[in-house]
């Protein structure tokens, strides 16, 4: 039996309080990395330094943060001496196997460049220096890359729709109208914060893990738009999110507060199991009846 939208909140909250502490540490890690472990000018523990009232054997001294240098300097160090990666035959003496091994090496020589993985491999060898684990999701956007050609919609073919006394003009109206962009589609790599993934709080490793799940904001005004027409779910956007405190931005490790313009969307996956046989996915959005944005089996 599928899972509810209750079902899933409480898996959630199970999760996010099993790794509360986890998640703690990791923000501290990387506060101390971008330098905002530092008390601000404005608070009330730095008018020590100044204050001459203050004798100065109890001042607060101020000492250099060397943390990001020295993680800057391992991070440099595993991507530049990491070896590069070749696809080999398993078998020299199979055809088929060099033949898969050719095809597999020109896939991975064309990702190189046309992908820029060295980029990917940085972000992810970032987090794992200064959080301790690196997470990403790899998947095909057909919406994304160049744009490649128009596509006439089924509506775009109805005979009787035609202008009235042949106005060219008009009828080139609604043929722009009426035309779906296509696009070339690409491979995006999604960065996966380690303080948004969470795991299944009943596993002992990874391979008992039943189920993953990612936080991630969004835009709200996005959200509404993409599911206009569908009230159930327009009512779960707009009701989701409403009392939601500060997140954390691990990008310049800090706090900020956009409860207004963005929601938390939960992305949960299953692998195959006795409930889902070929895998499952939801994504939800709150804790509203309604907050089940997708599902589906895993493609492929």
């Amino acid at each position: 039996m599928a899972h509810t939208a209750g079902d899933l909140s409480e898996m959630f909250q199970k999760a996010e309080g099993a790794l509360q502490a986890h998640f703690a540490e990791i923000r501290s890690n990387i506060m101390l990395d971008t330098g905002f472990h530092h008390a601000k000018d404005r608070r009330h523990g730095m008018s020590r330094i100044f204050n001459k009232s203050v004798d100065k054997t109890r001042r607060i001294r101020i000492t250099k943060n060397h943390i990001h240098v020295i993680t800057a300097f391992i991070r440099n160090s595993i991507q530049n001496r990491s070896p590069d990666g070749a696809c080999f035959p398993r078998n020299e003496k199979e055809i088929a196997d060099q033949k898969s091994a050719e095809l597999n090496e020109s896939v991975y020589q064309f990702l190189k460049t046309e992908e820029d993985l060295p980029s990917v491999y940085a972000r992810l060898i970032h987090d794992f220096v200064v959080s301790g684990e690196c997470h990403m999701k790899a998947f095909w956007d057909p919406y994304g890359g160049p744009f490649s050609h128009y596509e006439n919609t089924e509506e775009n073919d109805d005979p009787e729709e035609k202008p009235n006394d042949g106005d060219e003009s008009m009828a080139k109206v609604i043929r722009m109208d009426r035309r779906k962009p296509v696009f070339k589609g690409k491979i995006v790599y999604e960065r996966i914060p380690p303080y948004n993934f969470l795991t299944d709080p009943n596993a002992d490793s990874e391979r008992t893990m039943e189920w993953v799940c990612i936080r991630k904001f969004m835009s709200r005004d996005k959200l509404l738009k993409r599911y206009m027409g569908d009230k159930d779910k327009i009512e779960a956007i707009k009701h989701a999110g409403g009392d939601r405190k500060d997140w954390f931005d691990g990008f310049t490790g800090s706090y900020k507060n956009e409860s207004a313009t963005e929601i938390e969307v939960r992305e949960f996956y299953f692998k195959s199991c006795e409930t889902y046989a070929e895998g499952y996915f939801f994504f939800t959005v709150g804790d509203h009846k309604h907050g089940i944005l997708e599902q589906g089996e895993l493609p492929d």
